[in-house]
């Protein structure tokens, strides 16, 4: 059973409809589609998108203050 997000719901509400996207993308509606357990997904799909916010981050600012150096 899918439980709609707020912006999911105000789509339903509107009555917008849904397109195919281009791509599925890493993990597609927040889960690990390996793992067949819906928490342990959800719960996965986060902690890695978490890691890889931070990293992006870290690797963003480390090339920022490389160039403020100069």
């Amino acid at each position: 059973m899918h439980i709609p997000d707020g912006l999911e719901k105000v789509a339903e509400t509107l009555g917008v409809e849904k397109n195919e996207s281009l791509s599925m993308g890493l993990m597609p509606d927040y889960a690990a589609p390996a793992v067949e357990n819906a928490y342990s997904s959800t719960l996965i799909a986060g902690v890695t998108g978490v890691f890889l916010v931070l990293g992006a981050a870290l690797v963003l600012g480390k090339s920022m203050e490389k160039h403020t150096e100069q």
